[in-house]
């Protein structure tokens, strides 16, 4: 039976206008969307283009700002290289420090050189001339203090009284070849210029750019008069500060309303060397300028598609109702069961005609298959079941891997977490035997000559036995485990009765296979972990896998204990010489100076000798946890009961007490060695300065003995021998320095020493 197409009558309800509106609708909203699509992804091209506009230009202000500080920093370690200013006079100081600044002009408002106490030893500037009594101590200011701990500083923004102009202290410490801070050379820099150099990067019409600290406070704006107006004040409540004071130290870029209250694009830069970041920010009406104008193009270009669509779509659409009904009428006699209806193929190439093709092939293909229906079926179902059955394995499998692998998890978080190797091992065996259900499994490790490999720990009873009797394998001559420990390579025992390796241990008597892995840290061999099963057969390629990193973590887990022990001791042991040093330094001092008591007491308060010994309170002086001294109070009143706040704050000012008194010992010191030094520096001076030999030994013996307290003082000249010979004694061994020598000390001949 052939079926032949019908013809097509367009009008209201027919399926032609029905499904070319449909066509024509859905053409609209396809072209409506992709125009949308488009404008949103040219808006958010041209976005991504602003803000890396915006972020370059934030870039260049970091790195202008950055430069513009290390080009000055630059300049002072330039002087501090070439000029040995501790060492100089402070007229030669300050002739070196008024010809930089006045190379640096425009750059550099003062200069100020301090010694190691932070007492300022010169000071120059263009805006005032420093009088002697004019300097000042800045030992307690964070820019001395950060300078001479070795750090380089730079302060916040401020206005200088000097000058009145916008100014960056910096500061850099005076160290010797050994790292020894001398001193520290600081600058105040002029902020103009810095705006001046910000001013030439190109941020738009309306752009402009400030800088914010760490805490998120207004520091400085290339316009003098918003300096004035917001410095110091909170801007945490821009998104971008806001980030950068939460620690995000990267470059960030977002639209938000910005310092003027208008809606901007502004961009965040960390400005390299300080705890500043700059923030460029442009209004969104410059910004997106061009986002607008491409938005209203492209809008017009969806408007002029869609009516181009509608009315192609409408056309196409007729041309294929006709072919599609006489298939409709093919389909609805197979659905009645006549399966032996034949559809006239289209003389057609498109789609129409490939879908008839097909479709008169599907019932082909239909009434073979009802042919041989129930054959197809049983096939079918026998494959489903073969296929069900092989899932159950692997679900099998891999529920067996799973288990595997949390057992893992849980081996590992217990040899990560523990640093007692003792318990660590102990600990293992027990997790790997009951989680992965072995019969045994065991850890040895090589004894200090590498010889034996000692099994340190078991789960097992028979194990338990073997530890008791301190159970030993020869490393490289017997059994699975010697082998392993000797090559490094893992050894697997699926039947123990076939493997020529294995160690018949009447300890374990129900092994049937054995696997030992080496523990290797560090790349050496330190032992071994063993484990036995009472199937055979029983390890494959993922046990090997999962055994073997566990083998790794326990090697790795070992090691680290074992330096953290090491570390522990060499803590202790520095602990133990600071605590030695400091009681030593304290022995010397007290021995040199003799203050080593101070006591106050109220005469006034008076107590009666019947209220028994009064309450007393003693708090240790430590330092470096070396006892120093001791702070011992007393109460005039018999039935006072200290407070845990009274022992804390005593405890407190006996910390404190022993701080301070440490600094002043080194103080003290660091003076005494000054002083040695000037005085012999001196006495080189006055012995340089003599015409001869002869009055130079003079003046050595009469300096020497005058600053010793010496009442004779005497100078040989010879060589070792003739100085030690006994006959050396007497004038002729002797060159007189001119020094008298008490009665006491001459000799009968008349010649003295």
């Amino acid at each position: 039976m052939s079926v032949d197409s019908p013809g097509i009558r367009v009008g209201r309800g027919s399926l032609a206008l029905r499904l070319g509106v449909a066509f024509v609708t859905l053409t609209t909203v396809t072209v409506i969307v992709v125009g949308a699509a488009l404008i949103l992804t040219s808006r958010r091209a041209l976005q991504d283009k602003v803000f890396d506009q915006q972020q370059r230009s934030a870039r260049e202000v970091a790195l202008a700002i950055s430069s513009y500080l290390e080009n000055n920093l630059d300049d002072l370690s330039l002087v501090v290289r070439m000029q040995n200013l501790t060492a100089m006079e402070e007229t030669e100081i300050e002739q070196t420090l008024e010809s930089l600044l006045a190379a640096r002009s425009t750059r550099l408002a003062s200069l100020t050189l301090m010694d190691t106490t932070g007492q300022e030893r010169v000071k120059v500037s263009q805006f005032h001339a420093y009088l002697p009594g004019e300097l000042q101590s800045q030992y307690q200011t964070d820019m001395f203090t950060r300078a001479a701990r070795g750090e380089t500083f730079i302060s916040p923004i401020y206005i200088a009284p000097d000058s009145g102009l916008l100014t960056i202290q910096i500061a850099i410490p005076l160290q010797t070849a050994t790292g020894q801070t001398m001193g520290v050379l600081a600058a105040e820099v002029i902020v103009t210029r810095l705006w001046q150099e910000v001013a030439r990067i190109e941020v738009g019409e309306t752009g402009y750019t400030y800088i914010v600290d760490k805490a998120g406070s207004f520091v400085a704006h290339q316009e003098p008069t918003q300096v004035l107006q917001r410095y110091g004040e909170d801007m945490k409540h821009i998104p971008l500060v806001a980030g950068f004071v939460a620690g995000n130290m990267g470059v960030e870029t977002a639209e938000y309303r910005g310092l003027n209250g208008q809606q901007v694009v502004g961009s965040l830069v960390p400005i390299a060397g300080t705890d500043w970041a700059a923030v460029v920010e442009m209004n969104t009406s410059e910004a997106y300028a061009a986002v607008e104008r491409m938005q209203w193009l492209l809008v017009g270009l969806v408007v002029f598609g869609v009516t181009v669509a509608a009315g192609i779509g409408y056309a196409v659409t007729r041309q294929t109702i006709q072919p599609i009904s006489g298939l409709t009428l093919g389909a609805e006699q197979v659905a009645a069961g006549n399966l032996d209806v034949e559809i006239d193929v289209p003389d057609r190439s498109d789609e129409i005609g490939v879908l008839t093709a097909a479709f008169q092939k599907m019932l082909t293909e239909l009434r073979a298959l009802y042919a041989n229906l129930e054959q197809q079926v049983a096939e079918r179902t026998a494959e489903l079941s073969q296929q069900a059955q092989e899932l159950e394995a692997s679900n099998q499998l891999n529920a067996r891997r799973a288990a595997q692998l949390a057992a893992a998890a849980q081996v590992a978080r217990a040899v990560a977490s523990t640093l007692d190797p003792d318990q660590l091992l102990e600990q293992v065996v027990h997790l790997i035997a009951e989680q992965f259900g072995y019969y045994h499994a065991g850890i040895f490790l090589l004894d200090e000559n590498g010889e034996w490999a000692v099994l340190r720990a078991a789960n097992s009873e028979g194990g338990k036995r073997m530890l008791a009797r301190g159970h030993r394998l020869a490393v490289g001559r017997q059994g699975i485990v010697g082998e392993t420990t000797f090559t490094g390579q893992p050894h697997i025992a699926l039947d123990v009765g076939e493997d020529a390796l294995y160690f018949d241990n009447p300890d374990l008597p129900e092994t049937r296979s054995e696997i030992a892995l080496p523990l290797i840290a560090r790349g050496e061999i330190i032992g071994a972990l063993d484990v036995q099963s009472k199937r055979p057969g029983a390890f494959d390629e993922q046990d090997i896998h999962i055994l073997g990193t566990l083998a790794d973590q326990i090697a790795t887990a070992l090691d680290n204990a074992r330096l953290f022990r090491a570390s522990q001791n060499a803590l202790e042991q520095l602990r133990t010489i600071q605590r030695q040093y400091a009681q030593a330094g304290w022995q010397e001092y007290t021995a040199t100076t003799g203050a080593s008591y101070v006591e106050y007491r109220r005469e006034e308060a008076g107590s009666s000798g019947d209220d028994g010994p009064p309450p007393t309170l003693e708090i240790p002086i430590t330092l470096r946890g070396a006892v120093i001294g001791k702070l011992g109070l007393q109460s005039d009143r018999p039935d006072r009961q200290w407070s845990a706040d009274e022992i804390a704050l005593a405890h407190a000012v006996a910390d404190q007490i022993g701080q301070a008194m440490e600094a002043a010992r080194l103080l003290h010191d660091t003076r005494r060695l000054a002083q040695r030094e000037q005085l012999v520096a001196q006495i080189a001076d006055r012995i340089r300065a003599a015409p001869t030999i002869d009055r130079m030994l003079q003046v050595a013996v009469q300096e020497t003995r005058r600053i010793l307290g010496a009442t004779y003082g005497v100078v040989r000249l010879g060589t070792e021998t003739h100085l030690c010979r006994p006959d050396s004694e007497g004038p002729a061994a002797e060159r007189d320095n001119g020094v008298e020598p008490p009665a006491d000390a001459r000799s009968g001949d008349g010649s003295h020493e």
